[in-house]
């Protein structure tokens, strides 16, 4: 398309209507002039307001890329800048408005980071913006051809006298470095005779794995709506349940709610929650105003295979685990340990496990448990799964066909038994084998009993947070754990801990975190009926402690640490005990009649 200059009088016409604003459709804008003034907060034309203007970034006059000669609109925003340009309109006579305009985007930089084209419109002078509609996501790469794009401007701004429109240019999600830059060109407002609702969805299709008696994790759908007359309904069939809130509320059908005639973006949540095995088959409806849009759903619900380990005695000693060859055969687990596996590519920390990992441990891609020798066993994911073949040996060359269905890693789990045994302390090491680009985590739990492998989990606070973790960092770092279980862990015939490998950074994209499990060490004391004799046998203070502990009579104690090491014992009565020396931790006092304490030395 020509573009077609302006005469001096079309640009008197343009300048009074600064003051009357643009009131007359439809209306068209194709950038041919350039901007009457660069700065903060300006007009860069009659009744267009940059929040910064500039010659060639942030907001700015583009002569090199464009849809139709001479120039366009162009946006680059940055870690600290999001572009805003502000139409003013008089709707006073006009209902049912319309825009349509070309948008494409343009490589700045050699960053990896999309930017994103939202548009809203306000009444109240821009105090409150309505109708925020994600019109496109534009990646930092030079695309060939412009794009037409639409968006239909609220019914709550029909017959308006002061209405805002605004185009927003933000920074998308994921990727790093430098934005995008958004070019913009030929608008054209109209006025619909007839306007229909709209209502659309994000997804064509959700697929899910479900363990029987587990639901899964939800996957969202985005739902846009315009020129609506009601609320819109979303349903779906058993299994499937559909919430607005990823926790709770889930069932079969939720109301969407729009304003002023609009749906901006609320995300549904979905999930599949049966309780047959087998493969299913769904829809999830959006209805409402005479409209609906649909999203194909599909389950496959599996019932769990994972298996308990034989629990250790730690009547019989320590139990340790300290490596791990990557030479073990597919199916082979550590002494009183088991590796379980699931079907989700990037696991929360309550994914579902499905089986026991059976693939071989000298595997160098796709999803696996790797033997790291003397550095223990390690925990990767990536996009896909490993070929059967593969998988068990059988077939080292399988590039083609069946995959493992629940072959990703997954959790590494020890059982112990703890009858006649207290103060359980766990000590551990977590490394990143590789660092990669998704932050991944070993989260820290336990369980009194066996049974069904997705049940009764319970984290382990860590004085800083409600759980103990370690999170992936630079490669090679490691970082060394002790950890008491809880009390309810001593003298039970079967207790079970696991390590967790889940993510922890959403929303990132890229190769995700190798982590591993090492060095693990469980200590006991001898049960003494309960955690913590206490009689008024003595009283000793303060504690916590970081210097002296006081006795309120002279007692004969020893002092241990909780690994049963003998740290400090009188051979006569005292009154006070210097702890200034001792590393902080958890420690028991004994008297020589047999009354225990704890203290905490800090």
């Amino acid at each position: 398309m020509k573009k077609l200059l302006l005469s001096a009088a079309a640009l008197f016409a343009i300048q009074f209507a600064a003051t009357a604003q643009i009131s007359t459709l439809p209306y068209t804008q194709d950038f041919t002039e350039a901007f009457s003034a660069t700065g903060t907060n300006v007009q860069i034309y009659p009744n267009y307001t940059a929040n910064e203007a500039q010659t060639s970034t942030r907001i700015f006059w583009d002569q090199t890329d464009y849809n139709s000669a001479p120039a366009a609109l162009s946006v680059i925003p940055t870690g600290g800048f999001d572009g805003q340009l502000v139409l003013d309109f008089n709707l006073a006579n006009y209902s049912n408005v319309n825009l349509a305009f070309m948008a494409k985007s343009m490589a700045n930089g050699t960053g990896t980071r999309p930017s994103t084209l939202t548009l809203a419109v306000s009444t109240d002078g821009g105090t409150t913006w309505i109708g925020d509609q994600l019109v496109a996501t534009l990646p930092n790469e030079n695309q060939t051809a412009f794009t037409a794009y639409t968006y239909t401007l609220p019914a709550a701004v029909n017959n308006q006298s002061a209405v805002k429109l605004r185009f927003f240019v933000s920074t998308g999600t994921g990727g790093s470095g430098t934005r995008a830059k958004v070019v913009i060109d030929d608008l054209a407002f109209s006025v619909s005779q007839v306007v229909q609702p709209t209502l659309s969805a994000n997804a064509t299709s959700l697929t899910f794995t479900q363990t029987v008696g587990t639901p899964t994790q939800p996957q969202v759908v985005a739902v846009t709506g315009s020129n609506l007359t009601a609320d819109a309904t979303a349903t779906v069939a058993a299994p499937f349940e559909v919430s607005l809130s990823p926790t709770s509320g889930f069932a079969t059908s939720v109301t969407v709610p729009q304003t002023s005639g609009a749906i901006n973006g609320t995300t549904l949540y979905v999930r599949s929650n049966g309780s047959t095995a087998g493969t299913y088959t769904g829809t999830l409806n959006i209805a409402g105003s005479g409209i609906t849009a649909s999203v194909a759903l599909n389950t496959t619900l599996v019932v769990s295979t994972a298996s308990n380990p034989e629990p250790f005695n730690l009547a019989s000693g320590n139990y340790t685990f300290n490596a791990w060859p990557a030479e073990s055969a597919a199916g082979t687990y550590p002494a009183n340990m088991k590796f379980w596996a699931h079907a989700s590519t990037d696991p929360t920390i309550d994914v579902a496990f499905n089986e026991d990992y059976s693939c071989l441990y000298s595997l160098t891609t796709r999803s696996r448990f790797s033997g790291q020798g003397d550095a223990g066993i390690s925990m990767v994911n990536t996009g896909s799964a490993q070929f059967t073949g593969v998988c068990d040996g059988s077939d080292p060359t399988q590039a083609t066909g069946d995959t493992v269905l629940n072959g990703r890693a997954g959790a590494v789990v020890l059982a112990l038994n703890t009858t006649a045994r207290q103060n359980i302390t766990v000590a551990w090491k977590g490394a990143t084998i590789a660092q990669n680009n998704r932050v991944y985590a070993l989260r820290m739990q336990y369980r009194i009993g066996a049974g069904a492998p997705n049940t009764n989990w319970m984290d382990i606070a860590d004085g800083t947070n409600n759980y103990t973790q370690y999170q992936s960092a630079e490669t090679g770092n490691t970082a060394s754990f002790t950890t008491m279980l809880p009390a309810d862990a001593n003298n039970q015939p079967v207790v079970q801990v696991r390590w967790v490998y889940s993510y922890v950074e959403t929303g990132v994209t890229g190769s995700r975190a190798e982590v591993a499990l090492d060095d693990v060490t469980v200590t006991s004391d001898e049960y003494l009926g309960l955690d913590e004799v206490s009689n008024n046998e003595f009283v000793m203070y303060p504690n916590p402690a970081n210097s002296v502990v006081n006795f309120t009579k002279p007692v004969k104690v020893t002092l241990y640490d909780y690994t049963g090491k003998t740290i400090f014992n009188s051979d006569k009565e005292i009154t006070t005990l210097n702890v200034s020396g001792y590393a902080t931790g958890i420690y028991l006092v004994k008297t020589a009649t047999g009354a225990v304490k704890k203290l905490i030395i800090k």
